[in-house]
């Protein structure tokens, strides 16, 4: 899943018969409320407007899924729009912690009793009380 701002539309004439009918939209991607420079041409299946945060589907197989088809020249989908978004600044207190795929930007964690297989860890500031990693090539990346 991506988060991206609708920027535009896609007016085609000629197309594959797939898209017929459907509404195209120009998504930018967004990463915390920065445009991240890249963009997504998506089917829309929640009414999204100019200038919404959404949440796009970007994976082709599940983007069929959405249309109910099992072929098809479709990756993309709009399948919902963004009210807010919460990002978590400081985590306390955690008990245990089992197989994590990845973290991306927390600022601090303090007091974690065991973590177990986590794949990667990214943008981790500081981490305090920690008393047992297991599984993790790096915990201080």
């Amino acid at each position: 899943m991506k988060v991206g701002r609708v920027v535009g539309t896609v007016v085609s004439t000629v197309n594959h018969p797939f898209f017929d009918g459907e509404r195209l939209l120009v998504c930018r991607l967004i990463d915390r409320d920065a445009d991240t420079g890249g963009y997504l041409i998506c089917t829309d299946r929640v009414g999204a407007g100019a200038d919404e945060t959404v949440l796009i589907l970007d994976e082709g197989t599940s983007a069929r899924q959405m249309h109910s088809v099992a072929t098809g020249p479709i990756r993309s989908v709009v399948v919902g729009i963004v009210d807010d978004v919460h990002e978590v600044d400081e985590v306390d207190e955690v008990g245990e912690v089992h197989e994590v795929d990845e973290i991306h930007e927390v600022d601090e964690v303090r007091e974690v009793d065991e973590v177990h297989e986590v794949d990667e860890v990214h943008g981790v500031d500081e981490v305090h009380g920690v008393d047992e990693v297991h599984g993790v090539d790096d915990p201080r990346r």
